[in-house]
């Protein structure tokens, strides 16, 4: 894309279909079955969202113009 001028669409961001389960756990366990909280769920995500972004930006300024966050949310 940089080389070529091209602009990019990020997809997708947070997708259930492809998280890693661990993801989901209290302490990212999954061999405790303790799911984790809303709270701490919204933390990581956002966490994770800005990282990703952040690299991006970092790495491919002014190439990705728009992202989809969130796909087929439940």
């Amino acid at each position: 894309c940089q080389e070529n001028g091209i602009k990019m669409r990020g997809h997708t961001l947070i997708w259930h279909n492809q998280t890693p389960s661990w993801l989901f756990y209290k302490n990212y366990d999954v061999k405790s079955g303790k799911l984790a909280d809303a709270k701490t769920m919204a933390k990581r995500m956002e966490s994770y969202i800005k990282q990703v972004i952040t690299h991006c930006q970092k790495k491919y300024p002014g190439v990705v113009y728009a992202w989809d966050v969130v796909n087929e949310c439940v």
